[in-house]
């Protein structure tokens, strides 16, 4: 019998509760994570995906200062919609 082929792909998602988001990430960080970059030969993307609705709407000054700091944390997309 031939050998089970080996798998080549992990994704996965998990919803963070803002509150606890540094623990939790750290956690992922820890027990997931380091599991993949401890292999050379493993190519390690996260991503992070960050959802915010407000029925009222944003502050301007809130949305200056989320962009601007979005920007300097190096998001390659940060925006506000209607």
């Amino acid at each position: 019998m031939a050998p089970a082929a080996l798998k080549k792909r992990f994704f996965g998602i998990n919803r963070l509760d803002p509150v606890g988001a540094t623990m939790d990430f750290s956690q992922i960080m820890t027990e997931l994570v380091q599991h993949f970059t401890a292999n050379v030969d493993s190519n390690v993307t996260i991503k992070v995906d960050i959802e915010v609705d407000n029925d009222i709407g944003f502050h301007p000054k809130t949305v200056q200062i989320v962009k601007e700091n979005a920007r300097t944390l190096g998001f390659t997309e940060a925006q506000f919609d209607e």
